[in-house]
Formats: C-alpha cells, sequence, structure tokens
C-alpha cells in the first residue's frame, strides 16, 4: 500500500507498506515542476527518472557544485539527438529483498537495457515491461 501526503511548496513523502515493514522517503518538487506531474518509474524498488534541471536543483542554490558531477556534465552537455529524447537516472533504490545488494546504487544514468539503448523514460518502461528472458550468465 502506498499512502502520499503532500506538505506546504510541494514536498511529498511516500510511506510504504511492504511485509509488515512501514519504510518511508522523502521527495521534494520546486516550484518550476508545481503545475506538472512528476515523471518515475519504479521497477523492483529501482527508482528511474529523467535527468532534467528542477531534479538538479533539489541539490539546492548551488546545485552546480552540489549535485553529482557526472549527471551535472551530462545535462550540461549532452544535447537531445531527438524530440522527445531524455536522460534516465537511477535515482535510488528503495530496499527490499528482490534488490539486496543494490541499495547503494544512486545517481546514475541509464543508456541500455538488454543491450537496447533507451530514448526516454516511456521508452525504458516498455522494454522492462515487455523483457521475456532470464539474465544471462
Amino acid at each position: 500500500m502506498l499512502q502520499l501526503v503532500f506538505h506546504y511548496r510541494c514536498f511529498l513523502t511516500a510511506v510504504i507498506h511492504n511485509k509488515g515493514k512501514k519504510e518511508e522517503f522523502a521527495a521534494t518538487g520546486s516550484s518550476s515542476s508545481i503545475d506538472k506531474l512528476p515523471s518515475y518509474f519504479i521497477f523492483a524498488g529501482l527508482v528511474f527518472v529523467p535527468l532534467t534541471q528542477p531534479y538538479l536543483h533539489e541539490y539546492g542554490e548551488e546545485w552546480y557544485n552540489t549535485s553529482p558531477r557526472r549527471l551535472c556534465e551530462c545535462a550540461l552537455r549532452e544535447l537531445p539527438k531527438q524530440a522527445g529524447e531524455q536522460l534516465i537516472v537511477l535515482s535510488q533504490v528503495l530496499m527490499d529483498d528482490i534488490n539486496a545488494g543494490y541499495e547503494r546504487l544512486a545517481e546514475l544514468q541509464v543508456k541500455k537495457v538488454n543491450g537496447i539503448e533507451i530514448d526516454n523514460l516511456k521508452h525504458l518502461c516498455q522494454l522492462v515491461e515487455n523483457c521475456s528472458r532470464e539474465l544471462e550468465d
């Protein structure tokens, strides 16, 4: 069960009840994103989001110096090659048995799924949801 609570200035707290455990995490929104719903995809506790300027601004007024350098460089230097293209980031991992060992992964750019380059968040969702083969060693 997922319970969302909106706070003043668009602060969001999500409470996830999973196997009898209560887990909380917080996300914030900025005034530049207040009129748009945030885009995200959660699969097996892995949280994927598009890399946007409001996302980087969540690191504060000095976001250029405080955000992860590799993401900042990607956002400023990698221009979209086609309309609708987005840089996708694994922003965090919501800990669970299914993703044990991956909880330290965060703020990483996702370029491919099963060898296929992703175009945007919607494309990532389609690739993951349509995956039918087992992981190969």
